[in-house]
């Protein structure tokens, strides 16, 4: 902080100042009771004049070294912790400012490590999501390269079971992708249950006859 942008952001109380030492001169000056001569209310201008300056350079002296630290962390690299590097408060103005670094900067902190564990959970589902595609794949590989196999509508099969493996976890990361944006992406409404569990089990009947699973429905 320089000694012009101190005495800039007292503008209005040096304004206020001015004013009201305008008016104790026009007061003197025309009350006829007063016995102040010219020279008595120089030397009061004077006074108060002296008075100001001293109050602006005390001022000016205590804020001093705050803002100056401060600047310089401003204008660094910081690379610790900023709550270790703020300068001492000297006044309740600078301490209610360092309380609002201190609040800003733990909730930099807390955005900042939920992203980590966000970014770590991602990176953890790909890497089971990419283990998971793998099998289906060397499965529908196996089922092709097998001498043994010589019914194609056997490996028809088993690789349109393996494919169905592959669209389901598909399916999956896309769902996983979309958590962020779920309200926008999908529309929640109340419905039947049976109609929606049908169409899930028609939809993997093959898997049901190649297990030789039954599924079974209350009420049918």
């Amino acid at each position: 902080m320089t000694w012009w942008s101190y005495v800039r952001d007292k503008k209005f109380f040096l304004l206020f100042f001015v004013v009201v030492m305008f008016f104790i001169g026009v007061l003197l000056a025309v009350d006829p009771n007063s016995q102040l001569t010219l020279g008595n209310i120089i030397y009061l201008y004077v006074f108060m004049l002296l008075f100001l300056i001293a109050y602006l350079v005390l001022g000016y002296s205590f804020k001093r070294t705050y803002w100056n630290e401060m600047k310089e962390l401003v204008d660094g690299e910081i690379e610790e912790n900023i709550l270790e590097l703020l300068p001492k408060p000297r006044t309740r103005e600078q301490a209610f400012f360092n309380e609002l670094m201190r609040k800003k900067h733990l909730e930099e902190q807390r955005a900042l490590t939920k992203l980590r564990d966000k970014q770590q959970e991602y990176h953890d589902f790909i890497l089971y999501w990419v283990h998971e595609v793998k099998t289906p794949i060397v499965a529908s590989k196996m089922l092709i390269n097998n001498p043994d196999l010589n019914d194609p509508t056997t490996i028809y099969r088993g690789v349109e079971a393996e494919l169905d493996s592959i669209d389901r976890l598909v399916m999956q990361a896309l769902y996983y992708s979309r958590l962020d944006t779920f309200a926008k992406d999908y529309f929640i409404q109340e419905m039947a249950l049976g109609p929606v569990v049908r169409e899930c089990v028609k939809r993997h009947s093959k898997q049901f006859i190649s297990k030789k699973n039954e599924a079974g429905f209350g009420g049918d």
